[in-house]
């Protein structure tokens, strides 16, 4: 009899050790979700494509060519290349904000053909246009769903000549800070709203 008590207690114990088992799969799965989601939200971007790092470049072109409400862009300089993209984006209501470096700031020989991009961008009054003399970073928001943030310009020849890295991310939490560093650049006067963020 007490064999046959012991039996069962130890088949008892392997359904219950196996059903722990099951559970710990299942949280161990859900926890392996997560974290593969919260790296789906970021991408390496690099400008001479490395790996299974993205090309700065032709993310610039997808998120500038695919916003349909609002470009927020930070920029020391800009090539013509992407002035004409923004010109067509504000001719098709697309609310652009840029922020670059101040002309004066770009006297080198290197920086003078950018001059007169710049001027291009701030004759356009469907353009909201502002400099600061301490922009160093390149930014691009698009609607508010993804961002670009990476070293260099938006400008092609910089963005696949010279050796850049960033990221590209959809995080709301995360670009919400770069909103708020994209308000940092800007008069106190000038509005940007945040994305609304749930708990």
């Amino acid at each position: 009899m007490s064999d046959e008590i012991e039996i069962e207690s130890l088949k008892k114990m392997s359904k219950d050790l196996y059903n722990q088992n099951q559970k710990l799969k299942q949280e161990i799965k859900a926890l392996q979700e997560q974290i593969y989601s919260i790296f789906s939200q970021y991408k390496m971007v690099t400008g001479k494509t490395l790996e299974s790092a993205l090309d700065c470049a032709k993310i610039a072109d997808e998120l500038v060519d695919g916003a349909k409400e609002e470009l927020l862009i930070i920029t020391p300089v800009i090539d013509k290349k992407y002035v004409g993209k923004i010109f067509d984006k504000v001719n098709k209501k697309v609310n652009v904000m840029i922020v670059t470096s101040e002309m004066d700031q770009l006297k080198t020989k290197d920086l003078k053909q950018y001059i007169e991009n710049l001027k291009a961008i701030k004759s356009n009054e469907l353009i909201k246009s502002f400099t600061n003399p301490t922009t160093r970073s390149f930014i691009i928001i698009k609607d508010k769903e993804r961002a670009l943030v990476s070293s260099g310009a938006l400008a092609e020849m910089v963005m696949t000549l010279t050796q850049n890295i960033g990221f590209m991310l959809t995080n709301k939490n995360d670009l919400n800070t770069l909103l708020r560093f994209f308000k940092q650049h800007l008069p106190r006067f000038v509005k940007v709203d945040l994305i609304p963020v749930t708990d």
